[in-house]
């Protein structure tokens, strides 16, 4: 069973001349299975920059995927079936310029959406 993550913890830090102590926050992080990639305890679910919710704005979704990525999220969330592969080709487009070994992408596959963007079934058989 997963808990909730944990508010980021809190660490010390202290200025050049060491004169005043300053507080910032560090992302907490988790392994992945017993040998898997550390990843930050918060991830960024992208389903709603791909119309999952609702209408959604290329510029504002590139930006988030950015102020996630410089607040220490290591960790985005997509899937074939958000927007059509529409999510992956924007979360492409977003992360062009980033160190890939700066995140993790999570990526689900096998649900099958119709015409009306309903979920239509799950598979996991590739089409032929």
């Amino acid at each position: 069973m997963m808990n909730a993550p944990l508010p980021p913890a809190r660490r010390a830090a202290q200025s050049e001349d060491h004169t005043d102590d300053i507080e910032e926050n560090v992302m907490q992080t988790r392994t992945l299975g017993r040998t898997g990639p550390a990843v930050s305890a918060l991830g960024l679910g992208a389903m709603g920059m791909s119309g999952g919710y609702g209408a959604s704005d290329r510029s504002e979704s590139i930006a988030t995927v950015h102020a996630a990525l410089e607040a220490g999220v290591t960790l985005i969330d997509t899937g074939d079936f958000y927007g059509m592969g529409h999510n992956e080709l924007l979360l492409a487009e977003a992360l062009r310029s980033r160190d890939r070994d700066g995140y993790q992408l999570s990526v689900k596959f096998g649900q099958l959406r119709g015409r009306a963007r309903c979920w239509a079934a799950r598979t996991a058989v590739p089409r032929r």
